[in-house]
């Protein structure tokens, strides 16, 4: 493998690497600005939509050798105060588009594969320090385990813990570290699968959920729903989980079909109009799913709605954040004309 930080440094990553080979933004996440080098016309595109998935200002990519493996697993690995490091047992998943589809747990794998990636996690982790979950994640190959790549968090094929194969899912073993609460063992309960929820196209407001009471009447299943405030192609809204002790193979099949049950539909509806005859509804925001525009809240200094989501997301909760991160209510008017319309959204 190798780094580089220009066009020319691809060139000379890739001859040293050979073709084919892999190219990664140095920092990103669900696959995006990662791309196959086949041939010598892909190195232009690929160090373009590098550094375009990116994530922050970061222009350095690596290059990795391409691998032939026969699956991939993620390691969850618990580092403690303590000094104990924790395995869960290994979570086998499947990608589409740089993301992952479904999991499931326990992965049947060899022992000594196993054994290898465990150690490999520890010195990995240990090197990082600090004490949380982690997501490792390896190619398995006929020749041996080859390490691929780590999220210093709870990953999102670990989501099957949340169907409680094991005596704590990912979440709850990652605020225990975090606040120095000793974990002995971790234990599985019970195989699980989880399969992702997504949407089917672009739409601003929160999407409407249907299908969860047909999807609640499967049994040993479960589903959460993220409660995201917009949808485009693609974007995980939920995961699906199924539990028991069938085959990993069948609890997936399971998990997809509770989430082809759960969808999104629609946006917000436009009050009933009715004048005196209907009790008079507020109307904060005019969402129409065949019009794709800009609904603004303050004219003045053209904030808009998706400036205000975005600003939540953002982690600006107070109004007096959320305020100068986007400038409402900085008018002329002091916010008379928005700020209702912004306390709703």
């Amino acid at each position: 493998y190798k780094y580089a930080s220009s066009y020319d440094q691809l060139k000379d990553a890739v001859d040293f690497c050979g073709i084919p080979c892999v190219v990664k933004p140095l920092m990103s996440s669900s696959g995006k600005g990662q791309s196959v080098i086949k041939s010598l016309d892909d190195i232009r595109v690929s160090w373009e939509y590098a550094i375009q998935g990116s994530r922050g200002d970061l222009m350095e990519v690596i290059i990795e050798e391409f691998i032939e493996f026969d699956y991939e697993i993620t390691l969850l690995t618990l580092t403690q105060d303590n000094g104990n490091t924790l395995f869960c047992p290994p979570i086998g998943h499947r990608q589409e588009r740089g993301d992952y589809q479904e999991s499931w747990q326990p992965m049947q794998m060899q022992e000594s594969h196993l054994l290898d990636a465990q150690e490999m996690a520890k010195e990995v982790t240990n090197a990082l320090g600090g004490s949380g979950i982690w997501g490792v994640e390896f190619f398995i190959a006929k020749d041996g385990v080859y390490f691929s790549e780590l999220s210093p968090r709870p990953h999102d094929t670990g989501m099957v813990t949340l169907a409680n194969t094991q005596n704590y899912n990912e979440f709850e073993l990652h605020a225990r570290a975090i606040l120095g609460i000793p974990v002995p063992e971790i234990k599985l309960f019970k195989n699980g699968a989880s399969a992702v929820i997504l949407a089917n196209g672009e739409k601003d407001g929160y999407p409407k959920i249907i299908g969860t009471k047909q999807a609640a009447l499967i049994e040993n299943s479960d589903f959460k729903i993220f409660g995201k405030p917009s949808t485009r192609k693609y974007r995980r809204m939920g995961v699906a989980l199924a539990y028991g002790d069938e085959k990993t193979e069948e609890l997936v099949l399971k998990a997809k079909e509770v989430a082809s049950k759960i969808v999104n539909k629609g946006q917000k509806q436009l009050p009933v109009i009715g004048g005196w005859r209907t009790p008079i509804a507020p109307l904060y925001e005019v969402c129409l799913p065949t019009i794709k525009g800009k609904a603004f809240i303050d004219l003045q200094n053209d904030v808009t709605t998706s400036d205000v989501r975005l600003a939540h997301q953002e982690g600006f909760i107070s109004v007096e954040h959320l305020k100068r991160y986007t400038t409402l209510g900085m008018a002329t008017d002091q916010g008379k004309m928005g700020n209702l319309s912004l306390i709703h959204i």
